[in-house]
């Protein structure tokens, strides 16, 4: 089943506060901060960027894109990554008692995209990714200017590509394109 809903950003009102993987790594690690753990990563001036190429300091919010033909999916040997039917958002999640720590999905992610969207728990040897936290990301909830939002797809429908033989979503369909 596809997603029902994503997160789109709007790249002009992100400061790469990093506020959003503060919120994100708090709700997911039992209040423990660790950005390291953060299911959404802002970098700055990132190589082969999408987004706002002409400006001085461009910040690039990278959640996980929730592909309808995930490459994660796809190669984890456990069947560890599975469509949250219970959520009702249909994400993409990763079992944390099933995942294994092959990092399969992570070079799967990487693969398809340059900059993998999963995390991986070095303490825990486990892959980690958005799971839109069951409907209400934190991400959204917790950013101070706005810059990331949670649409349902009567208002967002994601463009795919093929990619190493899947059809992933293209990443800068993802963004608010502002009219200046």
């Amino acid at each position: 089943a596809s997603p029902t809903g994503y997160l789109v950003m709007d790249s002009a009102l992100c400061t790469g506060c990093r506020t959003c993987m503060v919120a994100c790594t708090t709700y997911n690690n039992n209040g423990e901060v660790s950005m390291e753990l953060a299911r959404i990563f802002v970098p700055r001036n990132p190589p082969h960027s999408t987004w706002e190429r002409d400006k001085p300091v461009n910040y690039e919010p990278r959640p996980c894109l929730q592909c309808d033909d995930a490459p994660c999916v796809n190669v984890c040997p456990v069947g560890a990554i599975q469509t949250d039917h219970e959520s009702g958002t249909n994400a993409r999640v990763i079992d944390q008692h099933a995942c294994i720590g092959c990092r399969r999905c992570i070079d799967a992610c990487e693969s398809a995209y340059d900059i993998p969207r999963i995390q991986f728990d070095e303490a825990r040897n486990k892959a980690i990714k958005c799971h839109l936290c069951g409907g209400n990301p934190q991400c959204v909830n917790w950013c101070p200017n706005h810059a990331i939002n949670f649409v349902s797809t009567d208002e967002f429908t994601p463009r795919t590509k093929r990619s190493q033989g899947r059809t992933v979503n293209i990443e800068n369909d993802y963004r608010i394109v502002r009219n200046e």
